[in-house]
């Protein structure tokens, strides 16, 4: 159906221009009529293009943007050039008189205002597209954040934000460990997860949990639906224990074992606390001392706090939230998304409003269409900065919310946020070029004449100074 509809706006578009280019020759228009007439049909197919390819990506509110903005600015386009086939009525005294200031300046603030506003509606509108649709989310944080390739720097990441942000450890044991994880090489943490964590089992925890959330938003049920089942990996780690501690030993540089305690474990007076084995062995005992380490590390998990082997996630969130609390969580997230979608109605509105007025007020359309396309892509370009300077603007985000968000979130949000302002420049930067070259062209359209004029006289002048300066020396 996308390619039929597609064929079909070509098809329109060859007859149309076949058209446009037969009428105008048997009018004999003016070649302004000729460039805005043209403009025309190629803006206003291309919106419609943009729109169905939209809604095939499953992104309609992108699709009503390109109809909205670039069939629109083909329409705008098309009056300019509807104008030319037609001669102009001896216009009265009245009709001459220049508008008023009030209304010139009603005029300006519409259009400056909507141009303010559009490029961020167009990134809420982008941001809410994405966030909104669940297998964009799973795959963003399943390439970004769980993934081989991208978990080991989320960890160290992680780790440093803890350090930076988090509370300090209270033991030196504590520190040394968390120093030392973060020196271990990516590949050697992937080997690591490969026995606690596989891959495919955190992709699968993934798509569970982003799924059940997105599935509470759009029932009517209190609490999302999801059962985790934390209590298998404490057993992994009692069933990889040996490997845990044998990996600990070739990753960490552990301080060397004192004699006194290297001839007690020879002797067979094997400690219980884990701690007593984070040293370095002498090479005679390397091998023997791996299985009392990982019984002492089990003995550790049992005595720590009890990881229930299920975990309903309605059931923890009764105890925080009632259900009504529950219920107002979610409508203020569909109320978010909603407004986000369509946020880009607002200026569209005040930029169509400043051009009906422009028209009703009789204001000259090409000057005024050209500057109003320009404020709008300057501005544009101006306000949607952040998104060209992906590491500044992580970097402050990061540094706003640091002390107030747990460092793992923090690591989450130096791995997404990147790709999602990508995302919204290269959404909204289309927009933003045609209206700033489309500006820039019916400006220099509209005072070519005198712009030429203005450099040839700067051009003389320049030259008139230099030929007087020399006389003077000679």
């Amino acid at each position: 159906m996308e390619q039929l509809l597609l064929i079909l706006i070509s098809i329109t578009f060859c007859f149309s221009l076949y058209g446009f280019v037969k009428v105008a020759k048997s009018k004999k228009v003016s070649s302004r009529t000729w460039v805005f007439g043209i403009l025309a049909i190629l803006l206003i197919p291309f919106g419609l293009a943009w729109c169905i390819t939209s809604f095939a990506e499953r992104e309609p509110n992108a699709g009503y943007m390109g109809i909205a903005f670039f069939s629109g600015l083909g329409f705008i386009l098309g009056i300019l050039s509807y104008q030319g086939f037609h001669t102009a009525k001896q216009e009265t005294k009245a009709d001459l008189k220049a508008p008023s200031p009030v209304k010139v300046l009603v005029v300006a603030t519409l259009l400056v205002v909507g141009a303010g506003l559009l490029p961020l509606a167009l990134a809420l509108n982008r941001l809410a597209s994405i966030t909104s649709d669940p297998d964009q989310m799973i795959s963003l944080f399943s390439t970004h954040v769980v993934s081989d390739r991208s978990l080991p720097f989320t960890i160290k990441k992680a780790l440093a934000y803890e350090t930076l942000y988090g509370i300090y450890p209270g033991t030196l044991e504590a520190r040394l460990m968390q120093s030392m994880f973060s020196g271990v090489k990516e590949k050697e943490m992937i080997r690591l997860l490969a026995q606690v964590f596989p891959g495919r089992e955190r992709q699968d925890l993934l798509h569970e949990s982003l799924q059940a959330g997105y599935s509470w938003l759009e029932s009517s049920e209190p609490y999302p639906k999801l059962t985790l089942t934390p209590g298998q990996y404490l057993q992994k780690v009692d069933q990889k224990a040996e490997f845990i501690v044998e990996w600990i030993y070739q990753n960490f540089d552990l301080p060397p074992m004192d004699s006194l305690a290297a001839a007690q474990f020879s002797t067979g007076n094997a400690s219980n606390e884990f701690g007593d084995y984070m040293v370095t062995p002498p090479d005679s005992l390397k091998t023997a001392i791996i299985a009392p380490a990982a019984n002492a590390l089990r003995l550790q998990l049992s005595k720590a706090a009890q990881i229930p082997s299920t975990l309903d996630v309605p059931e923890e969130l009764q105890s925080q939230w009632t259900v009504e609390k529950a219920h107002s969580v979610k409508k203020t997230i569909r109320l978010a998304f909603g407004l986000a979608k369509w946020s880009w109605l607002l200026p569209a509105f005040l930029i169509i409003l400043g051009i009906f007025l422009m028209i009703r007020f009789k204001l000259p359309l090409l000057p005024w269409t050209a500057l109003s396309l320009l404020i709008l892509g300057v501005l544009g370009f101006m306000i949607t900065h952040p998104l060209r300077d992906v590491d500044g603007t992580v970097h402050d985000l990061v540094t706003s919310i640091g002390e107030n968000a747990p460092a793992p979130a923090l690591a989450v949000v130096f791995q997404v946020v990147p790709q999602l302002l990508i995302s919204l420049s290269k959404f909204i930067t289309p927009f933003i070029s045609v209206f700033t070259l489309a500006g820039v062209f019916l400006l220099l359209y509209a005072y070519g004449e005198k712009v030429i004029d203005s450099i040839y006289f700067l051009v003389n002048r320049v030259r008139h100074a230099i030929f007087r300066d020399q006389k003077h020396a000679s």
